[in-house]
């Protein structure tokens, strides 16, 4: 799955924005946690980079986003991940039932308020790049 598709674009978002403005918009919506799903799948493929099962929902939250970092600035662990084979389809499906704390239509709900609750000037400007960047398609312009 990560070959094809990392979620860097929420993991940027994260990172940019940062976890007291995300917690504050999640808080605020209905039963929605916003983890690092490309942490959440390193785990599913290292579990042994994960914490045990029994940890906090807290505690796996802290562990997916310490994967994603490391996966995004490590290269060599980047390397390894990628090489990893995909666990058993039994074992993907178990992982998919229980690792999604929101709908998409949920998620999709706050995507407005993450937004308007960017106060900071630059935080702002950095998301208008980041949006025109993504917009624009090469050989498009």
């Amino acid at each position: 799955m990560i070959r094809f598709s990392d979620n860097a674009a929420a993991d940027f978002l994260h990172d940019l924005l940062g976890d007291d403005a995300l917690s504050a918009v999640a808080a605020s919506a209905d039963g929605i946690e916003l983890p690092s799903y490309l942490g959440a799948a390193i785990a599913l493929l290292a579990p042994a980079d994960f914490p045990p099962p029994g940890v906090s929902r807290e505690e796996q939250a802290a562990a997916e986003l310490a994967l994603a970092r490391r996966y995004a600035t490590d290269p060599q662990y980047r390397e390894q991940t990628r090489a990893t084979p995909a666990p058993a389809v039994e074992v993907q499906l178990q992982w998919a039932d229980n690792s999604q704390l929101a709908t998409a239509f949920a998620i999709a709900a706050v995507h407005p308020q993450i937004f308007d609750d960017a106060e900071d000037p630059a935080i702002l400007d950095r998301l208008s790049c980041a949006v025109g960047a993504a917009s624009t398609i090469p050989g498009d312009e």
